[in-house]
């Protein structure tokens, strides 16, 4: 961000008109990332001292301007202003190649964001079971561990419904495997004693012949590629990935029949994790924008990485 921007966000700060608050770890998904790396990549919200971030300052019970910036190597990338000063009003502002978004002004808060979830759509109704408390964390590397939490809860009496299984239930992190052949004995004591299960799913595919998933997306023709027309690879968990390109409605059909087949073992619920889809070893965290989605025509057919990602 300019010097400029930052001072005036700093000034208005301690006027009693602005609300900050992390977000994200900093606005870009970066757990993994070097010191340097993170500042290279500066705090999403407009703090001179880096530290302040860390403090929330809300001088008004309800925030009345709250801008937000995200920032790569000096760059702003995206700009949003929530304004419930007069009229209100929710601002997006991205690159110079897209159009400035405004929902407003409207004469309340909540008209605002009608007009928003009526533009971008509203979530299906949940189930009753995921309103309840939910059991979540990185992770527990075994059945027996799982159920051992699970049956904790009942003996103590702590209400819960849900618990949710990470990463350490695949086969070498590998989508739509299990490390034990049998799921479904799981789920099923989960089942006996009144747990939902909830399994973790990403999009990062291994890069590894003979990996059922891959051979298949490869099949499909179905990965996002680079500029150069081959195939983009980056590392996630299992180590290199190729990653779905979910413009086109033949990829989607075929990753929704491995999510068929995912949950005849009795899975409950699906965690749609890493979605950005995440990256490691770089400082964005995610892919390059000029990487390639052959998406439908619907959609805006073959298009870059800037044009789909969060836009579509």
């Amino acid at each position: 961000m300019a010097d400029a921007e930052v001072k005036a966000a700093a000034s208005d700060s301690t006027s009693g008109k602005m609300i900050f608050e992390p977000i994200l770890e900093d606005g870009i998904f970066r757990f993994d990332c070097s010191e340097n790396a993170r500042d290279a990549a500066y705090p999403s919200l407009s703090f001179i001292n880096s530290k302040d971030r860390d403090v929330r300052i809300n001088s008004n019970k309800v925030p009345l301007y709250v801008p937000s910036f995200e920032c790569l190597s000096g760059q702003q990338i995206v700009k949003i202003e929530i304004d419930l000063r007069i009229e209100c009003r929710i601002q997006f502002i991205a690159s110079s190649s897209f159009p400035v978004i405004t929902f407003g002004p409207f004469p309340s808060p909540s008209a605002v964001l009608i007009s928003l979830s009526h533009t971008t759509g509203t979530i299906f109704m949940p189930p009753k079971w995921s309103l309840g408390y939910h059991q979540c964390r990185w992770s527990y590397e075994s059945e027996e561990r799982v159920l051992q939490i699970a049956r904790q809860f009942r003996e103590k009496d702590i209400p819960c419904d849900v618990i949710w299984m990470d990463i350490d239930y695949m086969d070498g992190f590998r989508c739509f495997t299990f490390d034990k052949a049998y799921p479904k004995s799981l789920v099923k004591s989960l089942h006996h004693i009144g747990f939902k299960a909830i399994w973790m799913l990403d999009p990062g595919i291994k890069h590894e012949d003979g990996y059922f998933v891959y051979d298949s997306g490869s099949e499909h023709d179905a990965w996002i590629e680079k500029a150069d027309g081959t195939c983009f690879v980056g590392d996630v968990w299992p180590g290199p990935c190729v990653f779905p390109d979910f413009t086109q409605s033949k990829i989607r059909s075929w990753w929704a029949n491995l999510v068929k087949d995912f949950i005849s073992n009795g899975v409950d619920g699906i965690w749609n994790d890493m979605n950005e889809p995440a990256i490691f070893k770089v400082v964005t965290k995610t892919m390059p924008e000029s990487n390639i989605h052959r998406g439908d025509n619907e959609l805006g057919g073959c298009q870059s990485h800037a044009y789909y990602h969060n836009l579509k």
